[in-house]
């Protein structure tokens, strides 16, 4: 054969040879694409003889691992070449099998959480967004709730010149987050002392953890404008008292009503000579009530809007 003839086919034998390991190394691109391993020793064999490996070529060629949630670099590894035919005798070997790249340095697993999220456990501030806390200036009258995020308990207490009562508040979890400062309460009442009041809450507890938020509670008297005629009472509401807690607590929603905060609360007249107060003719008044009882005679507010009980003024205004 001349000799320029042998010299072109040989280098064509191992051009060859060269382009059909890197079509058996990068693969179909419809297959999974992993991390290749390290990089084969580069070599070239003479025709007739077995090669120690094909050029190296970088392995991995699919698209990049995700990172993990511990952080780190999102890279694959340098593989090494399929088995490859360069000639026409043996076989050549392949690179290694590749490592696999780092998978640390992802995004760390789940999103920030948004507004209105779960609240904290017992005992610790909710995370959701707080509404408008600020007080109740007048009743509306008259109304009645008809689905309430705060459900409500009553006890009746003292009822001579002496007014005490309890009362339990359990959020139903229909609505979203509760927090105890967007709740208050208002008992409706018409006052025949003419000394006037000092109201006190006694005890402000959560239950069942036995959390008492006596000290954040707030009580004050606050005059109907204008007075309400209920047919509950009977009688001219004048005065509703107003139970408040700054805390910003939640109170939990659950399935047994098991969490619960539970008020007390005691107004004492500044004189006790009468004439002293009637009580029959309250609205929030239920003498019946001497164990835990619903009732829809106090009403209970959540960040401004009545969401369980009545209030008076189904017989209009009154003087």
């Amino acid at each position: 054969m001349p000799s320029g003839l042998g010299s072109r086919l040989a280098y064509s034998l191992v051009v060859g040879g060269a382009i059909a390991g890197l079509v058996a190394a990068c693969g179909d691109e419809t297959s999974p694409q992993k991390a290749g391993g390290n990089s084969g020793s580069a070599g070239v064999a003479p025709s007739g003889s077995s090669a120690g490996g094909g050029a190296g070529v970088a392995g991995g060629g699919g698209a990049p691992n995700a990172g993990g949630p511990m952080g780190g670099s999102q890279q694959g590894g340098v593989g090494g070449t399929a088995p490859a035919s360069t000639g026409g005798g043996g076989v050549a070997s392949g690179g290694n099998i590749g490592v696999g790249g780092l998978t640390s340095g992802g995004a760390p697993a789940g999103g920030a959480g948004g507004d209105g999220s779960e609240g904290g456990a017992m005992g610790s501030p909710g995370s959701g967004e707080q509404c408008d806390t600020s007080p109740v200036a007048q009743p509306p009258g008259p109304a009645c709730a008809v689905a309430p995020s705060v459900t409500q308990e009553y006890q009746v207490g003292l009822a001579t010149e002496v007014l005490s009562f309890g009362v339990r508040l359990r959020a139903t979890g229909y609505f979203g987050v509760v927090h105890l400062n967007e709740i208050e309460v208002h008992y409706y009442y018409s006052q025949e002392e003419t000394s006037g009041f000092r109201p006190s809450v006694d005890s402000y507890i959560l239950q069942p953890a036995g959390l008492d938020l006596t000290a954040s509670s707030e009580i004050s008297i606050v005059p109907l404008n204008p007075k309400q005629g209920s047919t509950s009472g009977p009688g001219c509401q004048t005065h509703f008292i107003r139970i408040r807690n700054s805390s910003p607590l939640e109170l939990l929603p659950s399935a047994q009503g098991q969490v619960y905060a539970e008020v007390h609360v005691t107004l004492t007249p500044n004189d006790s000579a009468p004439p002293n107060q009637n009580h029959s003719d309250d609205h929030s008044y239920v003498p019946e009530a001497k164990t835990w009882t619903d009732t829809a005679l106090l009403g209970v507010y959540q960040c401004g809007q009545l969401t369980s009980g009545c209030t008076p003024g189904d017989s209009g205004t009154c003087n």
